[in-house]
């Protein structure tokens, strides 16, 4: 029988040593069970910075696991969340040793796949770097050091598309399954008595007592079509440059290759670059939540919903990342074809394209900035929310106990005020939707779809799928509100929004001019000029003059690509 142990101590007082062993219960899965699981949570060893022995079993069937179902085919990633002490998180050594565990079983499993053994080590890190996320978060007061894995379909390409990334379907779908999972355990049980019907006079009570809904949510649509009218010219356009590349590439084999290979490290470069922002609004924002939630155990059940909003936060963050480094590769590709179009001689000189992308980051480094700070204020509003409606469900089972009657009647009443929230953000919504269509119509027709028909289609996968997410999250906004509004109340009190002319709310007068506004941004908007295309794709003589001044007005644009 072979014994494996877990490290107690660093040292021992006495040169003789005992041996005890024992027999604890586990759970009851075996090990194809763990090879099929997609969560994993493991207490780290009291004050020693490693697994036990068993936890170290359980995390290797996981992996292997994860890596048996092909991530780079089922878009899944591997997420760690390590729970680890407030003062270690700039230098984990947990993280590392996370990263270390799982980075051995890799390379143990592409060892045995026959893989040459000079490149395991090469290979497991690249796999490391493309599936698997081990991150630490602040370890909240009164809890111990811990580990969270998840398996979960990855939302890269769908929610942030461009710059020659491939996409996956299944992870922006998995996305938005997930956070409509999470809104319906929100209002879990409850139930609706009798026929609903919308009421656009409760709607408007509704918004009052969220403190003007359908200007806040008007706002953050009208952002939002901006943001993908702009990604999808900038798809269109990413698709136009790999057409014009490979005519170049006809005409000068050199040029071609030297275009199209240098794609992938010049995005490399931009990531990397971003990398400072991301981990500085990324630090920033933690300190943000554990001051908001310094002690997870304050309510029940809130360290499993925190726990989950952590997933979603660094899916939030990672996307402003891919977003970023995505439209500053694609404003640098733009302008390198200036360049080839202007001088081509020059164009292939190595230090051409290291000019150029110190140009992109100083042209990119405002909007870039701005869209991590965005991000970071919205996924603490988020944050805060789910920690409101975690609050609201045990306040309400607590009602439950003492007053059965009142919490019947709060039931319902969430029911219809998250159907009617539902109602009134899709009709809010959807001339936007129906403007954003209209655009991407335009752009269909100015384009040849032969050439450009995948990146189209993949762009309005993103698209569907950023709407779906950015509503889900509206709607979690708005019912914390609404619990926070019926939490306020005295006792025995329940608001049921029967419409009342009299109460607080936006007016009718008021409505009609939000919607006037919105029209004329739709005239205007529709009104504006599609993009110019791109330079010509026969390599000859044009006007460098010209061709100069373009390329500097493209990197004087704050081309816009944030995210929601």
């Amino acid at each position: 029988m072979e014994l494996r142990f877990t490290r107690a101590s660093l040292r021992h007082l006495h040169t003789e040593q005992g041996l005890a062993l024992s027999v604890h219960e586990t759970p009851a899965l075996t090990r194809l069970e763990y090879l099929g699981k997609r969560d994993l949570r493991e207490v780290f060893w009291s004050k020693l910075d490693h697994l036990p022995v068993a936890a170290v079993q359980r995390l290797e069937w996981v992996v292997e696991g994860f890596f048996a179902g092909d991530p780079s085919s089922s878009g899944d990633r591997m997420r760690i969340v390590v729970l680890e002490d407030p003062g270690k998180l700039a230098d984990s050594e947990l993280v590392r040793y996370v990263r270390g565990e799982v980075g051995r079983v890799v390379e143990r499993l592409l060892a045995e796949g026959g893989i040459d053994p000079e490149q395991v080590a090469t290979k497991a890190e690249a796999f490391l770097a493309g599936f698997v996320d081990v991150r630490p978060f602040p370890k909240p007061k009164g809890r111990v050091r811990a580990m969270f894995v998840t398996v979960a379909p990855s939302g890269e390409g769908l929610e942030s598309g461009g710059a020659g990334r491939k996409r996956s379907a299944v992870g922006a779908v998995g996305e938005g399954a997930r956070k409509r999972r999470r809104r319906d355990e929100v209002a879990a049980d409850v139930t609706v008595p009798g026929e609903f019907e919308f009421s656009q006079e409760r709607s408007l009570r509704l918004a009052g007592v969220v403190d003007g809904v359908l200007v806040s949510d008007g706002a953050v649509f009208e952002e939002l079509l901006s943001e993908r009218v702009a990604q999808t010219e900038t798809a269109i356009e990413w698709a136009r440059g790999d057409e014009r590349i490979r005519v170049l590439g006809e005409q000068d084999p050199v040029l071609g290759l030297t275009l199209a290979d240098e794609q992938e490290a010049v995005h490399a470069r931009f990531e990397e670059w971003l990398r400072e922002q991301h981990a500085l609004q990324m630090a920033v924002f933690e300190q943000d939540v554990a001051a908001l939630v310094p002690d997870w155990n304050v309510v029940p059940g809130l360290f499993d919903v925190l726990t989950e909003q952590v997933m979603a936060n660094a899916d939030a963050f990672d996307r402003v990342l891919r977003e970023q480094s995505d439209a500053a590769a694609a404003l640098f590709r733009r302008s390198r074809l200036v360049q080839v179009d202007v001088d081509l001689e020059g164009a292939l000189d190595a230090a051409a394209p290291e000019a150029l992308i110190e140009r992109v980051k100083i042209g990119r480094a405002q909007e870039s900035g701005e869209a991590f700070e965005r991000v970071r204020g919205r996924q603490t509003e988020l944050t805060r929310a789910v920690v409101e409606l975690q609050s609201a469900r045990v306040w309400l089972d607590a009602v439950e106990r003492t007053d059965p009657d009142r919490a019947g009647r709060l039931r319902s009443a969430a029911a219809r005020a998250e159907q009617e929230f539902e109602v009134a953000l899709s009709a809010l919504a959807a001339p936007y939707e129906e403007a954003l269509g209209s655009r991407v119509s335009e752009l269909a027709e100015a384009e040849d779809l032969s050439s450009f028909a995948d990146a189209l289609v993949a762009q309005l996968e993103v698209n569907r799928a950023t709407a779906e997410r950015v509503m889900s999250e509206r709607q979690t906004l708005r019912m914390a509100e609404f619990w926070r509004h019926q939490r306020s109340l005295g006792d025995g009190a329940v608001d049921d929004l029967i419409p009342d002319i009299d109460g607080p709310g936006l007016g009718l007068d008021e409505f009609d001019e939000l919607l006037a506004g919105f029209e004329s941004f739709l005239a205007d908007y529709a009104a504006s000029e599609l993009p110019a295309g791109d330079v010509p794709v026969q390599l000859g003589e044009s006007s460098a003059a010209g061709a100069e001044a373009g390329a500097a007005s493209e990197l004087g644009q704050n081309t816009s690509a944030g995210t929601q």
